[in-house]
């Protein structure tokens, strides 16, 4: 009897928790706010630096380049593809929307940090569900300060 039933745990597959892998999942996107949207806003403006510089040296100086050879070929099939508008016209947008996200991750960690230093018991009352909305909005790290907190001054 004793094989039987461990025959029948092997057979058996075991369950996933799409849960918990779907909320690891937006522990990591919160978490890592300041790293994507500060990066992409670094990576859209060294984009369109690059363009514009390059716009302006193939129209302020059209005899600069040389006049035979691979690299002649190359930044002609650069000039006459004008990939730089594309650049130009597309990037401004890009770092408007990732900048976006970079100074709304900034408020939010600049109120949550404003609100959370706080030593009276009825100030973190006051503000406790602010505080813990940017905590969930801010990540993990941000919900454990704020149990911390109200362990601290002792508020349910």
């Amino acid at each position: 009897m004793a094989s039987e039933s461990s025959g029948k745990r092997r057979g058996r597959k075991k369950k996933v928790n799409f849960g918990r892998l779907r909320t690891s999942y937006n522990d990591f996107i919160r978490t890592q706010t300041f790293l994507w949207s500060g990066g992409l806003f670094g990576a859209f403006t060294a984009l369109f630096i690059i363009a514009l510089f390059t716009r302006v040296i193939f129209i302020s100086y059209p005899d600069w380049r040389p006049h035979e050879g691979q690299l002649a070929d190359f930044l002609d099939s650069l000039e006459k593809s004008r990939w730089d508008f594309c650049f130009l016209g597309a990037m401004p947008i890009a770092m408007a929307v990732s900048g976006w996200f970079l100074g709304d991750a900034l408020w939010a960690r600049h109120t949550f940090l404003r609100l959370i230093d706080t030593n009276s018991r009825q100030e973190l009352m006051a503000n406790l569900k602010e505080l813990e909305r940017l905590a969930y909005r801010l990540g993990r790290s941000y919900e454990e300060r704020v149990i911390d907190k109200k362990l601290e001054l002792r508020v349910r």
